[in-house]
């Protein structure tokens, strides 16, 4: 592996793989590291992949550099800060038909399933009528990024796991306020399904809580990512499971089979467009 950006994720995700037996070939943490890396890249005696876990901004740069190289990516959120950069790497990915991962780790928590299943997105039969999203933390990481693009991408690409793609692309962004620290944003679908969401990572309080209501504004399902057990409303027990476990998983399964992956793939893309349509709101 040769990983791009050995901050806190960086360190972190280098670990992880250490413990599941890949062998770090390099590590750059600079732009002049990184640069020297992709001398390299042309000599691959042996299978390897990249994992970027630079600044959100410069993402899209590496994932691009990478791909081009005919390297495999597994690069943390956010894909890339625009929707053009985002669409744009996963065609090159899908049309060099490598595996490109993002690090939406949530997406694998082992209460999502279940919630998952609770959640029905057939609007006209099913109970569901809103779902509110809040996100609080105290952290002074991905300061070259507002907090649309550090903590509220997890929760819209949480959304479109949930939703699906035909009902997510009817997204319409109603009402937007907050600041570099702090957002607030409404969304509604065609079928008038809404969704509320909240981010504040200036926030000594942490808390990562995804909720559903019915219409008579009563809970009917909720699971808080930052609770290692919990008993939701809807019975769902978030067990102290190990998301990242089971996100290293299906990238080795992306790795064997990079179409297994465009799924998670098309969500990320969807988060990032969304994501810059907030972010031009606030602007």
């Amino acid at each position: 592996m040769i990983l791009v950006g050995n901050g806190v994720m960086g360190r972190r995700h280098a670990a992880r793989f250490t413990e599941l037996g890949t062998h770090i070939v390099s590590i750059a943490d600079t732009a002049v590291d990184a640069d020297r890396i992709f001398d390299i890249l042309p000599c691959k005696e042996q299978p390897f992949f990249a994992t970027i876990a630079s600044p959100a901004s410069t993402h899209a740069d590496y994932v691009r550099r990478f791909l081009n190289a005919g390297c495999p990516v597994f690069v943390e959120k956010p894909l890339a800060t625009s929707a053009g950069d985002a669409f744009a790497l996963a065609t090159l990915a899908k049309s060099k038909d490598l595996p490109l991962f993002v690090g939406h780790s949530e997406r694998y928590h082992p209460a999502i399933p279940a919630f998952t299943a609770v959640f029905n997105p057939e609007f006209a039969a099913g109970e569901i009528a809103q779902v509110r999203t809040r996100r609080r933390s105290n952290s002074e990481r991905c300061r070259d990024v507002s907090v649309v693009f550090d903590l509220l991408i997890h929760d819209l690409d949480l959304l479109h796991l949930l939703l699906g793609a035909e009902i997510a692309g009817t997204v319409q962004i109603n009402e937007t306020t907050g600041s570099f620290d702090f957002v607030q944003a409404e969304l509604s679908f065609a079928s008038g399904f809404c969704v509320k969401m909240s981010a504040d990572r200036k926030n000594a309080k942490s808390s990562r809580v995804l909720s559903a209501y019915n219409a008579q504004d009563e809970e009917l399902c909720s699971v808080n990512f930052a609770v290692p057990a919990e008993e939701p409303a809807c019975g769902i027990i978030s067990s102290a499971g190990d998301a990242l476990a089971r996100e290293y998983r299906t990238f080795a399964e992306v790795l064997r089979n990079p179409g297994a992956g465009r799924a998670a793939l098309e969500s990320a893309v969807w988060a990032v467009s969304v994501a810059e349509k907030i972010q031009k709101r606030l602007s």
